[in-house]
């Protein structure tokens, strides 16, 4: 695919390096999220469930709404696996 676009020598490294800082600061947003929306850490570090389900049934009160993210979540992570 790099040789199709214009100018690959030029474009593909800096396609590459804004796909690395697009996803650093999206992690990056995620994160701070996830640390405002914590209440309880003992109970994050704690929990046999996970920390992320834990933070997120903690952000939703909601044990259906924590599945959800959390099962979006998995599947992301899934299609971008395959993807590769």
């Amino acid at each position: 695919m790099v040789e199709e676009m214009p100018n690959p020598h030029l474009n593909a490294p800096k396609t590459m390096v804004a796909a690395v800082l697009i996803g650093a600061s999206s992690s990056f947003i995620f994160l701070i999220c996830l640390l405002f929306s914590m209440q309880d850490v003992d109970l994050v570090n704690s929990s046999p469930a996970g920390a992320l389900l834990e933070t997120m049934y903690q952000a939703t009160s909601s044990r259906a709404g924590a599945v959800c993210l959390q099962v979006c979540h998995a599947h992301c992570q899934e299609t971008e696996l395959t993807i590769r």
